[in-house]
């Protein structure tokens, strides 16, 4: 009615061997973060039901209520990379970690907020999608995602420099032909 964009993620969209994986993720970070846990989202084009198997990544948005230690933080990395190898159909899991405090002021968060606010599903926790703006298609939307999109890029420059050169150039080229 109003013009603003609406969220498209549906939990009728979780198919296995997604939806299974998904759910051991979300038991995992729970029982990690327990009451620090605020919410869990999925987000992304499994959230969306447009996965690819072998080239779609996994993506959640973990909001905590404080900001977690880096043991914490550590734990749950590794655990995503057991995830992985575990999970050969999916490309990659990002699990992004932060605050509420982080998610609602930090610039750099404006993709997630937009993610969560667009093109998610809430796992577990309160849904604080309601405390972020809605989104109108216009020219700053526009600006707004360019700049997140950039951060992307760099993000993804980043690991090509910091990897294994052809596993990081495979996973690049896959993440670029989906896009």
């Amino acid at each position: 009615k109003q013009g603003n964009l609406i969220n498209i993620g549906n939990k009728l969209n979780l198919v296995s061997p997604w939806k299974e994986l998904i759910f051991e993720i979300k038991d995992y970070s729970l029982g990690l973060l327990k009451d620090n846990l605020l919410s869990l989202y999925l987000v992304g084009s499994v959230a969306r039901g447009e996965q690819i198997n072998l080239l779609s990544d996994l993506d959640l948005i973990i909001v905590t209520k404080e900001e977690v230690t880096k043991n914490i933080q550590d734990q749950l990395d590794q655990q995503r990379i057991k995830f992985e190898q575990k999970n050969s159909f999916v490309n990659h899991i990002d699990i992004n970690l932060l605050s509420e405090k982080e998610l609602l002021k930090d610039i750099d968060a404006f993709v997630k907020r937009f993610t969560i606010k667009t093109q998610s599903i809430l796992l577990a926790g309160d849904d604080i999608s309601q405390k972020i703006p809605n989104y109108k298609a216009d020219l700053q939307l526009a600006k707004q995602l360019l700049y997140g999109f950039e951060m992307v890029i760099q993000k993804r420059i980043t690991r090509i420099n910091n990897k294994d050169k052809e596993k990081a150039n495979l996973n690049n080229c896959r993440f670029a032909m989906k896009e």
